[in-house]
């Protein structure tokens, strides 16, 4: 226990100061690399306007689509779609009953009065009647009405009205059309009522489909004869034309907002990955911004902490490579405080001058690498500066948003100003 507590005193005593020193200004370094690498946005997140001119080359750093122009034959599918489920708009005709009721009630307040005449044949009075009240029935139709009792007409026919009342009649027209354009339902809206909804067109009738309704609600009145019931239907099947109207400018105007409301459907065009979306230099258009709102619209959180993690670990390697080089082959430089010093100056202005070209409207091209790597070759060692040569290549590559070909031409120019 003695042995391994001397042998803790010496090592202790061997980490001196200036070593302790060394450690700070490397984590200072790795610090302030972090801190420049990512102080400002991403390029395809820098706020454009078209006009603008790009102070950066953007690449695609992964493959994605963007919306370009409208879909028309996708748009046409959807309106043809909608339009096959769009329900025609009719109206029910305000105080339709009330009328009929009141023609009926004519109608039978007449024929007593022209009943009640005396020395005049039925049939004279007939022709008279259908003379007064303006109608073509055939005499067969209205004889049966002298021939009865004339209290009970008006009552028996206003009740088969009443009967009927709930029914919505269309007219043959009507029908087929509905029948040819497939449609199954139509909106209703009853204007005495305010209130619309959608009707099935098997509630729908005519005046044809409706003598069968009359002459059962008359039998339920106790109506046994034939003809007095025939006659019965014949004169309010007459009356009762259609109560439903098709009402064009309402269904046009619910047609137009219904393919208004339908979300327009782009076509999408692909970006493939490192493809080049604008160039530095390059005036702003529509499609530049399209790309770049798309692009910063994908770039969701995971792909962020990818991307940082990436460029911390590339750090880490670089910043510990530096010590274990020095450490390895150049003792005499790790051992004097002052070349760290040096060093960690000469690569935070390169990596800020970098920073600097890059943001502003000169080709990246002009970032002074070579200068660097040669003032380090001068002051320090060659052997240090081609390190930091390759180093300071993939991170102008990367702040420049990862140009390969960048990095390329940095690190030749570089090795030949440093040999």
């Amino acid at each position: 226990m003695k042995g391994i507590m001397k042998k803790f005193k010496v090592s202790f005593n061997n980490f001196s100061s200036s070593n302790l020193m060394k450690i700070v200004v490397l984590t200072v370094l790795f610090l302030l690399l972090i801190t420049l690498v990512f102080s400002d946005k991403r390029p395809y997140k820098v706020k454009l306007h078209v006009g603008d001119i790009s102070l950066n080359d953007v690449y695609a750093p992964y493959e994605f689509t963007y919306p370009g122009d409208i879909d028309e034959s996708k748009m046409e599918v959807l309106k043809k779609e909608a339009l096959e489920n769009f329900l025609p708009f009719y109206d029910i005709k305000p105080n339709y009953w009330e009328e009929k009721r009141d023609y009926l009630s004519k109608f039978f307040g007449r024929l007593k009065e022209i009943k009640d005449m005396k020395n005049f044949d039925d049939n004279l009075l007939v022709e008279k009647f259908k003379k007064d009240m303006a109608i073509k029935l055939e005499d067969s139709v209205i004889l049966p009405f002298f021939q009865s009792e004339q209290d009970l007409l008006e009552e028996t026919a206003m009740k088969a009205l009443d009967k009927l009342s709930s029914k919505i009649i269309a007219g043959e027209t009507t029908i087929n059309e509905l029948t040819m354009s497939r449609k199954e339902e139509i909106i209703v809206h009853d204007k005495n009522l305010d209130v619309e909804a959608e009707i099935p067109r098997s509630d729908l009738y005519t005046s044809v489909q409706l003598k069968p309704l009359i002459e059962e609600t008359l039998s339920s009145q106790g109506i046994e004869s034939d003809g007095l019931k025939a006659s019965f239907t014949a004169v309010i099947s007459d009356i009762l034309s259609p109560n439903l109207e098709y009402n064009q400018s309402e269904t046009e105007l619910r047609r137009k907002d219904m393919l208004d409301q339908i979300p327009p459907v782009y076509k999408q065009i692909l970006v493939k990955k490192d493809e080049l979306i604008i160039a530095k230099g390059q005036k702003v258009t529509k499609n530049h911004i399209d790309k770049l709102s798309q692009l910063a619209r994908k770039d969701t959180g995971r792909g962020r902490i990818g991307y940082l993690g990436g460029i911390i670990i590339l750090l880490i390697t670089f910043v510990v490579m530096i010590p274990v080089y020095l450490h390895t082959y150049r003792k005499n430089i790790l051992n004097d405080i002052n070349n760290l010093y040096l060093l960690s100056i000469l690569l935070l202005l390169s990596v800020f001058l970098a920073k600097v070209i890059i943001a502003s409207p000169l080709p990246s091209y002009f970032i002074p690498l070579a200068a660097s790597t040669m003032l380090m070759a001068i002051l320090i060692d060659t052997g240090i500066s081609f390190m930091l040569a390759i180093m300071l290549s993939v991170f102008a590559a990367v702040i420049a948003g990862n140009k390969f070909d960048l990095m390329i031409v940095l690190m030749i120019g570089s090795t030949a100003g440093i040999y």
